[in-house]
């Protein structure tokens, strides 16, 4: 059996990793019944500015940077798993931060990863005293939703139409954990 390990992406390789990972998840993973899980997007671009944040970060300590991507990985380097945390950088809301994105290979679903690496966010969190977590997702996302309602999150609003995708309409969940409810 293969084992799994758990890291905040820091080196190039990582990231080509993760971005390899986000692809796939963007075209192979986007939606159950035809409501897609994610916002489709290009990921060329999206790799290309995010890579400029995080290299402008790097002397920061970990609590004062602005995204964070947690990556689950095999013994390949083959990414199955991550979570971005986004900090906004405002002083008053220091306490919090933001799942930016989240996401399991297609493969890899049902095993327990994605709990296992809200677990390694959890204590990331707590090292530096965030005490809250928020996310938004689409609520056609039902497996994502009773996920985070399993591991503490709970739905803290609704917002009709968020997206539109081609002739789909969508609507957005928020969700909040309390860092000290994780269960």
């Amino acid at each position: 059996m293969e084992s799994i390990q758990f890291k905040i992406a820091e080196t190039n390789e990582d990231f080509d990793a993760y971005f390899e990972h986000l692809a796939k998840l963007l075209t192979e993973r986007n939606g159950v019944n035809g409501f897609p899980h994610f916002t489709p997007r290009l990921v060329v671009p999206e790799k290309i500015s995010f890579l400029e944040k995080f290299k402008s970060e790097l002397g920061k300590p970990i609590s004062e940077r602005n995204n964070q991507v947690f990556i689950a990985f095999d013994d390949n380097k083959k990414v199955l798993a991550h979570c971005v945390l986004q900090y906004h950088g405002i002083e008053s809301i220091k306490h919090r931060r933001h799942i930016n994105g989240f996401g399991v290979c297609p493969e890899h679903t049902g095993k327990g990863i994605a709990k296992k690496i809200l677990k390694e966010v959890v204590s990331l969190c707590k090292k530096i005293d965030v005490e809250y977590l928020d996310l938004e997702l689409f609520a056609t996302n039902l497996p994502a939703f009773e996920l985070y309602k399993k591991v503490g999150f709970e739905q803290t609003g609704y917002t009709k139409d968020i997206a539109r995708i081609g002739d789909l309409s969508l609507d957005d969940i928020s969700m909040s954990l309390k860092i000290s409810e994780f269960k």
